[in-house]
């Protein structure tokens, strides 16, 4: 949140599993009501003080950044 990796506030997990195979694939952390309140006061953040606002819809760079941003591909590998 806010560009940084945040604990949780339990450190409850749950399994997750393939829609496909229906298999199990990994375990993720069960956010609480108050990780869930940073994460979405951290986004509302970076909406009102980032790019996003000024983003023009008819311009091509912002939103080709915006799917490298969703889909990490602006990651190397490593």
């Amino acid at each position: 949140m806010g560009g940084a990796w945040v604990a949780p506030e339990t450190g409850s997990t749950f399994e997750v599993a393939s829609p496909f195979t229906e298999q199990p694939i990994g375990r993720v952390v069960a956010g609480s009501r108050a990780d869930m309140g940073r994460a979405v006061r951290a986004a509302r953040a970076a909406f009102d003080t980032g790019p996003w606002p000024r983003m023009s819809l008819t311009d091509p760079h912002p939103r080709r950044w915006l799917c490298r941003a969703a889909t990490g591909s602006h990651r190397t590998a490593g």
